[in-house]
Formats: C-alpha cells, structure tokens, sequence
C-alpha cells in the first residue's frame, strides 16, 4: 500500500508534468501543430513515429500477447517492426507529395490520389484505429492507478480522463 508520502510524490509529479506543459507550450498555426511545419529530418520523423508508438496501449498489448502466446508472441514484435521499416520506402512517397500538396493525413493522400471512397474508408480506418488506442491507454492508465491507490478502476478512469483533459 503506498503512504502518504508516495502520493504527495504522485501528486507532486503531475503537478510538474503539467505546470511544464502549460509554460512550455506555445501558440502554432495548424500546419506546424498537425505536421512539425513540414521540416522533420528523416531521424526526427522515424524516432517521433516510434516514440509514439511506445506507450502504455503497447505494453498492455504486448504483454497481454506474451501471456497468451508465450515466446511465440515476440514474432509480432518483429512483424511489427519489420513493418515500420517497410513503410519507410512507401513514406518517402508520400512525403514527397504530401508537402506538394499540403496534406496533413493519411485520408488527405487517399482522397487526391484514389478519390472520395478511398478517402472516406481511409478516415473511418483511422478513426476506428485512433478510438482503439485511446480506449487502450484509458485502459491502461486506470488499471495502474486502480493497482497502485485504493482507488476504484471506475473511479481511475475518470482521474485519468480529467488529466489528459486538462493537459490538451
């Protein structure tokens, strides 16, 4: 059970993780918000892509993967990583047009090049895969505060909610 000196530390820490959010951030038009302004070297781009890759909806998947199927899970793990560096080649194309024609999506490339349907089926995909890994973090964050507090998971989920919240 933690003490009340662990959670003045907890509080003590999203106290600081949100008071650097609120001084750091800074007002930008939609181009540099959406996309960095378009100036991300290669290096930035491929470290940015799996830094946000790695959160708390992959731990949970992935261990939830190796309970399940042991060993044999890791080749997901290479499956995957193997695919991000597939579409490295294919993002050079996109890229390349993307800053052409000043697309800020994914949907915004599948509607110039194929046209409408793809577009829309290319946005319901992103939005069904973006709810996934919103639910997933929920998810994630609740259950470590349900495990680590008293707190119930119901209860966790709203904190965690209410911070990211406040944070955006």
């Amino acid at each position: 059970m933690l003490t009340l000196t662990d959670y003045l530390i907890i509080s003590a820490y999203f106290l600081v993780i949100l008071v650097v959010g609120a001084l750091t951030g800074r007002k930008q038009d939609k181009e540099e918000f959406l996309i960095s302004g378009r100036k991300l070297t290669t290096l930035q781009a491929t470290t940015t892509i799996f830094s946000s890759r790695i959160g708390a909806a992959i731990l949970l998947t992935y261990t939830a993967l190796v309970y399940m199927y042991g060993m044999g899970a890791l080749w997901y793990f290479i499956g995957s990583v193997f695919g991000l560096f597939v579409f490295y080649f294919f993002g050079l194309k996109v890229k390349k047009l993307a800053d052409k024609e000043k697309f800020y999506t994914m949907p915004d490339f599948f509607f110039f090049l194929k046209g409408k349907t793809a577009g829309y089926l290319a946005t319901i995909t992103t939005i069904i895969i973006m709810f996934g890994w919103v639910v997933l973090n929920f998810t994630a964050g609740a259950k470590l505060v349900s495990e680590y507090t008293p707190i119930s998971y119901d209860i966790s989920v709203i904190i965690v909610g209410g911070i990211i919240l406040v944070y955006l």
